[in-house]
């Protein structure tokens, strides 16, 4: 009898919480027509916009601030590997035009003998 009464309460329990997640499900539809929400890729682009002044597109959708994810700058033709967050925030991490690596070049002079 104990049994039966236990897989009774789990059945009203997995009913009751089915309806739930049906009534959240439609309350979130009727909020997220009411509202649209800008995609993450949007986003990250603003981002990218503001500190590159629209210079630098991620080639591939965007998944978090840590994925690595490949770059285009259109002012030097460069496709590059770039942390989001990194890309964004950090000073030492940003995108140089031109440059092959990021870091200063040293010149180096000749000298005639």
């Amino acid at each position: 009898m104990a049994k039966r009464t236990k897989k009774m309460k789990k059945k009203r329990l997995k009913k009751h919480l089915t309806k739930q997640q049906k009534s959240l499900i439609k309350q979130a539809d009727v909020s997220v027509t009411a509202e649209v929400p800008l995609p993450k890729d949007e986003l990250y682009q603003k981002a990218l916009n503001r500190v590159y002044g629209g210079s630098v597109v991620p080639l591939e959708r965007y998944i978090n601030a840590k994925a690595t994810l490949i770059h285009k700058c259109t002012e030097c033709n460069k496709e590059f590997y770039g942390k989001p967050g990194w890309l964004v925030t950090k000073e030492n991490q940003k995108h140089v035009c031109g440059g092959s690596s990021g870091k200063k070049s040293q010149n180096k002079k000749c000298s005639l003998i």
